[in-house]
């Protein structure tokens, strides 16, 4: 069974500051076009093409109904595990969807409580808090054991909001009874502190999350022990 990924990058948010003031992030696309770089590479993650790597980005232009993407946008694309996991099952293959996952997610962020994070998405406003709660999606595909090994890289900053009621994710967790062999989480900041981006001159210049480029470096080396492991 393949790798899945989701790539997730939020660069625009038209009313985050209100009174229709925008906030535009830099990093997040070029981060996303990274990472998916990374997978792709024979030496990185392995995917042996792009058909289970889903990738969700501000549009170059805003759509007619408003900022996107949405938490209901995102909803979809995650919940989307749960119809292959059925898939599979109907094919007597049981609920198992393939062997890791990754979730990548870059733009504005918070963390409810120390251990979790939640990515605003483009629609959120100063009266609105809308977002998607990434640890908790994590969560719930982990209860599921819709894969063996789990990876979630949040490069966003992880102020200290108490949002409530906290968007919860929408699958049906069947608690298989079966733990993840695996799982990788790392966040660009400790709660309450932010994240940062700037120019890379490695990369022409082109403005990154600094997480996400020390991140990538060091699993393509920089972060390889004296038996050139890179370890977690």
């Amino acid at each position: 069974m393949a790798d899945h990924a989701i790539l997730i990058g939020i660069r625009d948010y038209p009313t985050l500051l209100g009174d229709e003031q925008a906030s535009v992030l830099e990093g997040p696309i070029n981060d996303v076009e990274a990472v998916k770089a990374w997978l792709l590479a024979p030496s990185g993650g392995g995917f042996a093409d792009d058909s289970t790597i889903h990738v969700i980005i501000s549009a170059d232009v805003m759509p007619a109904g408003g900022a996107s993407p949405t938490e209901v946008e995102l909803e979809k694309v995650l919940s989307h595990f749960e119809d292959l996991a059925q898939q599979s099952n109907d094919m007597q293959n049981g609920l198992r969807v393939g062997e890791r996952l990754y979730l990548f997610m870059a733009g504005h962020g918070f963390s409810p409580e120390r251990n979790n994070a939640c990515l605003l998405t483009a629609n959120a406003r100063p009266d609105f808090n809308a977002h998607i709660h990434a640890t908790g999606w994590l969560n719930c595909l982990q209860d599921n054991a819709y894969f063996d090994e789990f990876v979630l890289w949040m490069d966003c900053c992880m102020d200290g909001m108490v949002q409530k009621p906290l968007r919860e994710p929408i699958l049906t967790v069947l608690t298989s009874g079966i733990p993840p062999r695996a799982s990788f989480v790392a966040f660009a900041a400790q709660r309450p502190l932010k994240a940062v981006e700037n120019p890379i001159p490695a990369d022409g210049n082109k403005v990154h999350g600094v997480f996400t480029w020390a991140l990538l470096e060091g699993l393509r080396g920089a972060a390889a022990d004296q038996n050139g492991r890179v370890t977690g």
